[in-house]
């Protein structure tokens, strides 16, 4: 406020209109107004260039010590992939206007790995944080969930048809429920024990994107060959 009042010229009732427009501009939709730090933005640089790279598979490995931002990463990349192509181009992300969000050729089902507790008290909480509220907000969601877990996030374009699915997974899960589907984008949120990552290399078998964002404190060996892997379609980056 005082910026628009000293520098632009802005009088006492402009400004209280202008500041009135901005929160509910951010209230409708608050990802738009997400702004990455220096390690998420070099995360979405490096997504982008594995897309321009024409892999069918391609997996961004991102390590590093807590409190870089990863997960919320993770679940802003998920909001932007379920609405970018349904919302008005007013709303959309600048820091997100990357050919493999304009021009997404995988499908729009994903599923997104964590600990139960990270599923219920943290990952919700950044993707509805994200998303705004369903009334008086711009985005139709549904999220189910089987007891007090998450269990999936439905995204609906304007016709209420749906446009993009996350399901929430868990690596305490039984496996057999990983078994089937064919899925676009999986973020791994924290390590993952050696058949899970395999499972999810084959549930993007039509095509697709894992990104691993993890704290590789004590890991199974296949994740440091995956940091160090100079293989096509694996691109990795330690801060």
């Amino acid at each position: 406020g005082l910026y628009l009042k000293m520098k632009l010229g802005y009088s006492d009732e402009l400004m209280g209109k202008s500041i009135a427009r901005l929160l509910r501009s951010y209230r409708e939709f608050p990802l738009r107004y997400f702004v990455p730090n220096k390690i998420q933005e070099s995360v979405i640089n490096e997504i982008e260039r594995g897309y321009l790279n024409g892999q069918k598979i391609y997996q961004v490995i991102v390590t590093g010590a807590n409190g870089m931002g990863k997960t919320a990463l993770e679940t802003a990349l998920i909001c932007i992939l379920s609405t970018w192509n349904i919302t008005e181009e007013r709303y959309h992300n600048e820091w997100f206007n990357k050919n493999f969000v304009r021009n997404w050729r995988y499908k729009r089902n994903f599923w997104l790995f964590s600990t139960p507790s990270s599923l219920k008290e943290n990952i919700l909480n950044y993707l509805l944080g994200y998303l705004g509220p369903l009334k008086g907000g711009i985005i139709k969601y549904h999220v189910s969930k089987d007891g007090n877990q998450p269990k999936m996030l439905t995204i609906y374009d304007k016709n209420e048809r749906i446009n993009a699915i996350t399901s929430f997974k868990s690596y305490e899960q039984d496996a057999d429920s990983r078994e089937s589907g064919n899925v676009g984008f999986i973020p791994l949120d924290e390590p993952a024990d050696a058949y899970t990552y395999s499972q999810c290399l084959t549930r993007l078998r039509m095509g697709g994107l894992l990104l691993y964002c993890a704290t590789p404190l004590c890991t199974e060996p296949y994740i440091k060959e995956l940091v160090e892997s100079k293989k096509r379609g694996i691109y990795s980056k330690q801060f």
